[in-house]
């Protein structure tokens, strides 16, 4: 099986972060798994400029990858779930791929219900067509 992990590797470590690239490492061994991943992270660098840029490169990536490969996953907070889950959704249903959602933090459930109405039936749309895992 030929996986798409998104989500972000170090630096800066953090908890989502270790989480993360502890799961990418364990994959990484099992000789029944091939693991391909874009790597979501800033490097430490902040601001909406650079959210655009590492946003702009994924999203130019998935595309490409998407032919080879069995399951995405992809690894977020709620922000950035909230903006990427519905893209994702669209490309993994064209390319027919299932889609995982891990969903980092506690409060999604509070984040979600805060969102506009029609922000929260584009997400809960995407959602519905993805698998999910709250940590």
């Amino acid at each position: 099986m030929r996986l798409l992990l998104i989500g972000s590797l170090p630096p800066p470590l953090g908890g989502t972060v270790v989480s993360f690239a502890q799961l990418v490492r364990e994959l990484r061994e099992r000789d029944d798994v091939q693991v391909d991943v874009l790597d979501t992270s800033r490097g430490g660098r902040t601001g909406w400029t650079e959210d655009l840029l590492v946003a702009l490169r994924i999203l130019v990536r998935v595309p490409f990858q998407l032919g080879s490969v069995d399951v995405v996953t992809f690894h977020a907070s709620t922000p950035a779930t909230v903006l990427f889950a519905p893209l994702l959704a669209v490309l993994c249903a064209i390319w027919r791929r299932p889609l995982v959602i891990r969903e980092f933090g506690g409060s999604f459930d509070a984040d979600f219900a805060a969102l506009p109405a029609p922000c929260r039936r584009t997400v809960g749309c995407a959602l519905r067509r993805a698998w999910l895992l709250f940590q």
